[in-house]
């Protein structure tokens, strides 16, 4: 946590109509491989990408991807840029257009030593606390 100045938080949820399609290890480790890749060709060398499956106040399969990167302040053209590009990478374009829908994304970055050890522990912590939440997908991861 020492080596980082800023840290800038990626966070992907998709919609309802496609979280049935990212319920499979493989669809998952498929998920993370491609924001991994875009993330990379935006030009973040390092970082961590974890899975949150339910919110904090619900039981409903609600699928999300939290990436924390060395990152600070983005223009607003910039931060569209790489919204954009994040989009075309994780859910094909046909499909989103087709539904009237896309990823929501949310980017926060800080700089505080204090808001940086609160974001890591954050977006560390398990959010799938329960199998009977949804017991056919803890078989599957």
């Amino acid at each position: 946590m020492q080596q980082i100045e800023s840290l800038a938080c990626w966070t992907i949820t998709y919609p309802k109509e496609v979280r049935l399609f990212v319920r499979t290890k493989k669809s998952l480790r498929s998920q993370k491989g491609k924001l991994i890749h875009a993330l990379k060709e935006l030009g973040y060398s390092r970082g961590m990408i974890r899975w949150h499956f339910f919110g904090d106040q619900s039981t409903e399969y609600h699928p999300h991807q939290n990436a924390i990167v060395d990152g600070g302040y983005l223009s607003p053209g910039e931060l569209q840029r790489q919204k954009d590009l994040i989009r075309r990478k994780l859910l094909k374009r046909s499909i989103a257009n087709g539904l009237g829908k896309d990823l929501e994304i949310h980017y926060q970055y800080t700089a505080s030593p204090k808001k940086i050890y609160h974001k890591l522990k954050y977006i560390t912590r398990p959010t799938f606390l329960d199998q009977s939440w949804d017991e056919l997908l803890a078989a599957e991861i």
